[in-house]
């Protein structure tokens, strides 16, 4: 599928700013705010876009792995060790200050926090206690922690990654480590246990974070660093599979992942990037369609000005409608231009061809309506999940996503 593609810039380059796990979140106003640790200094730092350059400040003198949270009216919360003390620490930012607690000082617990806050507002925060190497999960009841081990297979729940769907249960992204065969593990509770399973083999495990987020479907979005190939990666469930892609392959990249998703479900990643570890400079990448929702083309044959609107109802669970308009004049009726519109799922594969190869000719200008039933080619019933709908004028196209709920 060519209708997709990111956008990458630079944030910080002031010591190691790319070392540490850095995490990411977006505002109210969808703008992106990153906490992260430079490595050189050992300083917590927190930056955030205000709509034309980032600001940046220093939170902490004592650093280490961090994990970062915003609530309702975007004050920053942050879990993160202490690089010295190796204890972990919750900050957050009210009125302009910033407060500081000890969460946890039971055994060596520092490395690579991840928080989240519920919907009163209480943080939940999974990490690794490296003691046992066990996976763990704390969680704020109002009045007290409440702490249990998740995994305790061994060698496991380094560099955690938490997030909270719908029903509040936890899922965690979390490594198993230093056993010649590493691997990304997922682990989610059911409500009743967690299921936990593999995901991706990422060699050395002691170099590859991960980051979780969860879409309206409670499904996982992942970005991750692999390091066999020093790559950034990005895997989410489709409803029935695993989709792993390659986002940047550019260098030494991916180290120290952090994902979320937009308003309209597409991710955002923070990484670092550098040839060698540690990475020195701090990447951002988003994935973006590459078409716009209005457009015209020119040619000897044709005007064509086009839209493509969003889809109704969506989310939706058995049937929607896409409308698309077309004016066109043309200037030699057996003109060849065509347009198209079809249906992909997240992994770029044709699921349906709502509209074929159709001369412009053909088409009567103004407002269109096709309808989509959530099957495929061969009439099956497509999964529950996020799908794009393209629609395409001759080498222009337009893409919109939309969510089918099953």
């Amino acid at each position: 599928m060519d209708s997709l593609g990111w956008s990458v810039e630079t944030v910080d380059t002031i010591g190691d700013a790319g070392f540490y796990k850095s995490s990411l979140k977006c505002d109210n106003s969808g703008y992106p705010h990153i906490a992260y640790v430079d490595a050189k200094n050992a300083y917590l730092k927190y930056g955030k876009w205000t709509g034309a350059t980032w600001e940046i400040e220093i939170v902490d003198s004592t650093g280490g792995y961090c994990c970062l949270a915003l609530d309702a009216t975007d004050n920053p919360h942050i879990a993160y060790g202490d690089a010295f003390t190796e204890d972990l620490i919750y900050a957050k930012k009210t009125g302009g200050n910033w407060t500081f607690e000890i969460v946890d000082t039971v055994g060596s617990i520092w490395m690579a926090p991840s928080i989240v806050l519920d919907d009163n507002g209480y943080p939940h925060i999974s990490y690794c206690e490296d003691y046992n190497d066990d996976l763990k999960y704390a969680k704020w009841t109002g009045s007290t922690w409440v702490v249990e081990a998740v995994d305790t297979a061994g060698k496991v729940g380094i560099y955690s990654s938490l997030a909270l769907d719908k029903n509040g249960y936890p899922h965690i992204t979390h490594n198993k480590f230093k056993t010649g065969t590493d691997s990304l593990k997922y682990a989610r509770w059911t409500g009743s246990g967690w299921n936990i399973e593999v995901i991706d083999s990422i060699g050395d495990a002691s170099y590859s974070r991960s980051s979780l987020v969860l879409d309206t479907l409670n499904y996982p979005h992942i970005a991750y660093h692999y390091y066999p190939t020093m790559d950034l990666k990005y895997a989410t469930w489709t409803g029935t599979e695993w989709n792993i892609q390659f986002v940047d392959t550019v260098g030494d990249v991916g180290w120290e992942p952090s994902i979320v998703l937009d308003k309209d479900e597409f991710p955002h990643i923070s990484y670092g990037a550098g040839t060698g570890f540690p990475a020195k400079d701090l990447k951002y990448a988003k994935m973006v369609p590459t078409g716009v929702e209005e457009t015209s083309v020119h040619s000897s044959k044709f005007i064509v000005h086009s839209k493509l609107y969003q889809n109704y109802p969506n989310p939706f669970s058995s049937q929607t409608a896409i409308r698309y308009s077309l004016s066109a004049m043309s200037h030699e009726p057996s003109a060849i231009s065509h347009t198209t519109l079809k249906i992909y799922n997240v992994a770029g594969q044709l699921v349906k061809t709502l509209v074929g190869q159709t001369f412009l000719s053909d088409i009567t200008p103004g407002v269109h309506r096709v309808k989509w039933d959530g099957k495929d080619e061969s009439g099956r019933e497509v999964s529950g999940g996020v799908y794009f709908y393209c629609l395409r004028i001759g080498n222009q196209s337009m893409t919109r996503k939309m969510i089918l709920l099953k």
